[in-house]
């Protein structure tokens, strides 16, 4: 970040950031209630991104009770 002069906020600690294996930004991590990933994407949205994160959410949801 300091790299490219971005003056935005970061969330998540360097170690989970490591962790994760997150090189670039933005980075979208959808996980389910047990830690199992569901869907990634590495850098900006690409066409259909909103229904892509949309389905992940709902299988890392699971089934509504």
């Amino acid at each position: 970040m300091a790299k490219e002069k971005w003056d935005v906020p970061v969330v998540s600690p360097m170690a989970w950031n490591d962790f994760m294996n997150v090189t670039g930004l933005p980075t979208v991590i959808i996980l389910d209630r047990a830690g199992k990933s569901h869907f990634r994407m590495d850098g900006f949205p690409t066409k259909g991104f909103t229904e892509d994160l949309t389905t992940a959410i709902q299988e890392a949801l699971g089934p509504a009770n």
